[in-house]
């Protein structure tokens, strides 16, 4: 009948245009009809459960380098990244009313951190995953991490080639909404995910206070990719990420 045949594209027009007024862009019907056998839904940790707007807490130094100079170095790498982390960093220089330095051969290490050249040398701003994976780590810089970790905050350290300059400490707040958006997922059947290239410390932290159970830390984003397939197999698996180490695996989700 003309009735039904006109009813179906009335009902996803009006579905897209319901969430386009709530800020939710839909790419079409397939991806609306697609969300009703979803079992799974992966939250990478980054601005979905807390707000996405660290702010710098600590600085850590494990050489001999001045503050101001290890701050002005990591301000100036941060500043050529758009990560949350890195953002923390620079804003916080930034209140400072200096200016940054110039950076040559930046380059963005996807799940580890960004590295540049500075002055002639080369620096990089890096997770404690990358540094354990160049050697030895001092007793002092794993202190630092630990420490940070403890408290459920991110850190990142500052190195150049001869070993790491300082460690800096990063917090972020959770948003208001996010222990009632896991508990209203739970209630229609979803289960929730916390996925993040983050410390496993500070992830369930997190994941504690909001009251998801099943946490997946320390990723790089080749490993987020086969925590999405892995699921994909057994039920329909949705991701929630940004930026480029989120990237695979939104692209291979049921809905991304």
């Amino acid at each position: 009948p003309c009735a039904l045949v006109i009813s179906t594209p009335v009902t996803i027009v009006s579905a897209v245009s319901a969430a386009a007024r709530r800020g939710i862009l839909i790419k079409g019907g397939v991806y609306l009809e697609a969300g009703r056998p979803l079992k799974h839904v992966c939250l990478e940790k980054t601005g979905t459960v807390p707000k996405g707007k660290p702010s710098l807490n600590n600085i850590t130094l494990t050489s001999p380098v001045a503050k101001d100079r290890a701050l002005l170095i990591a301000a100036s790498l941060a500043a050529m990244s758009s990560h949350p982390v890195s953002r923390a960093i620079a804003e916080h220089f930034a209140t400072e009313n200096r200016s940054t330095l110039p950076v040559k051969n930046f380059k963005a290490l996807p799940g580890s951190g960004t590295q540049g050249v500075i002055d002639g040398s080369l620096f990089f701003l890096t997770n404690l995953n990358w540094l354990t994976s160049r050697g030895a780590v001092a007793p002092d810089v794993t202190a630092a991490f630990e420490a940070a970790h403890s408290k459920g905050q991110t850190a990142v350290a500052l190195s150049d080639m001869f070993g790491v300059v300082a460690v800096f400490a990063v917090a972020d707040t959770l948003k208001n909404n996010s222990a009632q958006a896991i508990s209203l997922m739970k209630k229609v059947g979803l289960t929730p995910w916390l996925l993040t290239g983050d410390n496993t410390r500070a992830a369930q932290a997190i994941a504690q206070s909001v009251g998801i159970d099943n946490v997946k830390a320390e990723l790089l984003p080749e490993q987020k990719l086969e925590v999405i397939e892995k699921l994909e197999s057994k039920a329909p698996t949705a991701m929630v990420g940004d930026g480029i180490n989120d990237a695979p695996a939104l692209s291979r989700a049921r809905i991304g």
